[in-house]
């Protein structure tokens, strides 16, 4: 295989020994740098192309090696400086606010659940209302059970007069809400008597 004019591939013993019709600019940057072997930085030297790419890529390097020419205006430079304590000022006043928000949270949450574990340990409390007897026990098993609220939601379905004793709620009225009522009752565990 013949070497193209820009073919620098180690394959080639004469890949230096052409004049390029085009700059290999990795080979020439290599040069500059001083990382390049020695056959390379030859071939730079003595081909026209490669020579002035790497004059452009000295003139280059140097130019922007240099600090720039114009210094920033001490106004721009104050100016800048202001927006970025600003905005620095901003940042750290809404960090403040979340972690205040933060700790308030942190608080409630600890607020609420000292309340509960303290509603927890004192355990159920007797509720004030009516107890149960023989005016809810609609089957007349002996006992007021999920039976009695089942015959219970029946017959007021059908419209037939109830007793007001059903009145669980002490709504006033002997409605589905003393059904409710009665089922939870009936359900409800209750703690053993010790």
């Amino acid at each position: 295989m013949a070497p193209t004019p820009n073919d620098h591939s180690p394959e080639h013993p004469d890949r230096f020994a052409q004049t390029c019709e085009r700059p290999d600019w990795p080979l020439i940057d290599a040069v500059r740098a001083g990382t390049a072997d020695p056959a390379a930085r030859d071939h730079v030297h003595a081909c026209p192309a490669c020579r002035s790419g790497l004059s452009l890529l000295e003139g280059l390097a140097r130019e922007f090696a240099e600090p720039a020419a114009h210094p920033v205006p001490e106004a721009v430079d104050r100016a800048v400086r202001s927006q970025a304590h600003a905005r620095a000022r901003a940042i750290r006043a809404r960090r403040t606010k979340v972690i205040r928000l933060a700790r308030w949270a942190a608080a409630a949450a600890a607020a609420v659940l000292v309340v509960w574990g303290a509603h927890w340990l004192a355990g159920p409390q007797p509720t004030a209302s009516k107890a149960l007897g023989p005016a809810e026990d609609l089957d007349q098993s002996g006992g007021v059970d999920i039976v009695d609220a089942y015959l219970f939601a029946r017959r007021l379905e059908r419209g037939e007069p109830a007793d007001p004793a059903l009145d669980l709620n002490d709504d006033g009225a002997v409605d589905k809400g003393d059904v409710t009522e009665l089922a939870r009752r009936v359900v409800a565990v209750q703690p053993k008597e010790t």
